[in-house]
């Protein structure tokens, strides 16, 4: 019973290491500023944020 258990985890683990060894890692922050990303807060046009409520500090990105 427990083969029958532990066999399609191996197999997922198998593939899923596989899989991700073929692409490079790609950071979707570069700790600096927002380049890259779009804010989009209620009632504005995307990339509007007339009062700063998005900001990066300290290498983070901090909504107020």
């Amino acid at each position: 019973m427990e083969t029958r258990f532990f066999s399609p985890f191996a197999a997922f683990f198998v593939i899923a290491s596989a899989a991700s060894a073929e692409g490079e890692w790609k950071s979707l922050f570069n700790g600096k500023d927002l380049s890259g990303w779009t804010v989009t807060l209620d009632k504005h046009k995307p990339g509007e944020d007339p009062e700063k409520l998005v900001q990066v500090r300290d290498g983070a990105i901090h909504m107020y």
